[in-house]
C-alpha cells in the first residue's frame, strides 16, 4: 500500500495523446501542462507560478490546486525538508471541493472522479507520512474507487488508469490475505497503458511503472522505463534513484558505479541539496573505493558526509546511520593506511 501511495507522487509528465482526458480550456490546459513539465524537471519555483497563475485564471476547476500541492509534496521530497503543510492542506481542501462540485454539475464525465481519486492519494500520502496508517489505507482505498469510477465512465481515461492500475499491483501483494484477488497482470497492464498514452501522468505511470517492473524482477523493461525519462531530462533525480535501487538489486557494479556519481552531482548541483541523499551516495561511493582499495579517497568522502553535522538539522530525515557508517569506513581506510 505504501508503494501504491509514493508511486503516486512522482509528479506528473505532460506529454502523450488522449484527447477525452484534456482539460477543455486551453489556456488552463496550457498552464497546467507547463507547470507539470517544470515539476518532472524539478523547477519547482516555474511550477508554483504556472500552477499558481492557473488557480487565479480558473478558480472554480480542481486542477490548478490539485497540481500545486502535489509540486510541494514533490519539492519537498526532493529536496528533503518540511514544506507549509498548512497550504499543502488548503490547496487539497480547495480542489477536493471543486472534484465534487464538477461531479455534481457533470456526473456523467469522469474528470471530477479523476480529480477526486488525485486528492485522495495524496492525502493517503500525507497520512503516512504523519505516521496514520488507518487513514491513510482508508484514503488509498477511496482513491482507487473514485479512479474506477472514471474508468467506469470512459475506459480510455488513461490517467486514471495509472492510478488504479498502481493500487491492483500493490494490493494484489496481499493475495495471500482471504478475498483479496490477485490482480497484478491486469494492474501491470493498465499502469503500461498510462504510461504510453497518458496525457497529464507520463512522469508518475513511468514511475509507477518501474516500481512494478523492479518487484516483478523485469529488470531490463525496468531499466528500459527510466531511460526513457533520462532520454528526455538526463538529471532527473527520482529516476537516476531507482536505476541505482535497480542495480544494487541486481548486483550490477559496474553501472552503479557510473550512476551514483551522476546522481550526486545532480543532487549537490540542484537549488536545495537533500543532504540525506547527498550523504547516501557519497557513503556508497566510498564503500566503493574502499573495496578498490583507494583509502584516501574513502577518507575524503566520509570527511564531506561527516561536516554535513553543521547543517543536517534542516534535513526531514536524521543522518545518524550515515554518520556511523562513515565513521566505521574512515577507521577501517586509516587502519589500511598503516599497513602500507
Amino acid at each position: 500500500m505504501r508503494l501504491f501511495i509514493l508511486g503516486l507522487l512522482f509528479l506528473l509528465c505532460a506529454t502523450g495523446s488522449a484527447p477525452a482526458q484534456k482539460i477543455p480550456d486551453e489556456q488552463l490546459h496550457q498552464k497546467i501542462s507547463a507547470g507539470i513539465d517544470c515539476t518532472v524537471k524539478q523547477d519547482y519555483a516555474g511550477a508554483l507560478r504556472f500552477f499558481s497563475a492557473a488557480a487565479a485564471a480558473s478558480p472554480s476547476h480542481p486542477a490548478p490546486y490539485i497540481y500545486w500541492a502535489g509540486a510541494l509534496q514533490a519539492q519537498s521530497t526532493d529536496n528533503g525538508r518540511e514544506f507549509p503543510r498548512e497550504v499543502y492542506d488548503s490547496l487539497l481542501d480547495r480542489g477536493e471541493a471543486n472534484a465534487e462540485a464538477m461531479i455534481r454539475r457533470e456526473p456523467g464525465t469522469p474528470d471530477g472522479y479523476y480529480y477526486a481519486g488525485t486528492v485522495l492519494a495524496y492525502r493517503a500520502y500525507s497520512s503516512s507520512e504523519n505516521g496514520n496508517w488507518a487513514g491513510s489505507i482508508y484514503q488509498g482505498v477511496n482513491a482507487a474507487k473514485q479512479f474506477e469510477k472514471a474508468l467506469e465512465l470512459n475506459p480510455r481515461y488513461f490517467d486514471a488508469m495509472n492510478g488504479l492500475g498502481t493500487y491492483y499491483y500493490w494490493r494484489s501483494k496481499l493475495a495471500w490475505v482471504p478475498f483479496i484477488a490477485d490482480r497484478r497482470a491486469e494492474g501491470i497492464s493498465m499502469v503500461m497503458s498510462a504510461a504510453r498514452r497518458s496525457l497529464y501522468e507520463r512522469g508518475v505511470a513511468l514511475n509507477s511503472l518501474m516500481l512494478i517492473l523492479i518487484e516483478e524482477k523485469r529488470y531490463s523493461e525496468a531499466e528500459d522505463a527510466a531511460n526513457d525519462m533520462l532520454g528526455e531530462i538526463p538529471n532527473q533525480r527520482s529516476f537516476l534513484w531507482a536505476l541505482m535501487t535497480l542495480y544494487e538489486a541486481t548486483g550490477n557494479a559496474a553501472q552503479l558505479k557510473k550512476i551514483v556519481p551522476r546522481l550526486l552531482e545532480s543532487i549537490v548541483s540542484a537549488p536545495v541539496v537533500n543532504y540525506y541523499n547527498e550523504a547516501a551516495c557519497r557513503v556508497k561511493l566510498a564503500q566503493y573505493a574502499f573495496d578498490e582499495g583507494n583509502y584516501v579517497r574513502v577518507l575524503e568522502e566520509c570527511d564531506t558526509v561527516l561536516a554535513l553535522k553543521k547543517v543536517d538539522a534542516l534535513s526531514r530525515k536524521s543522518l545518524r546511520k550515515k554518520y556511523a557508517m562513515a565513521e566505521n569506513l574512515m577507521k577501517d581506510a586509516k587502519i589500511q593506511l598503516a599497513r602500507k
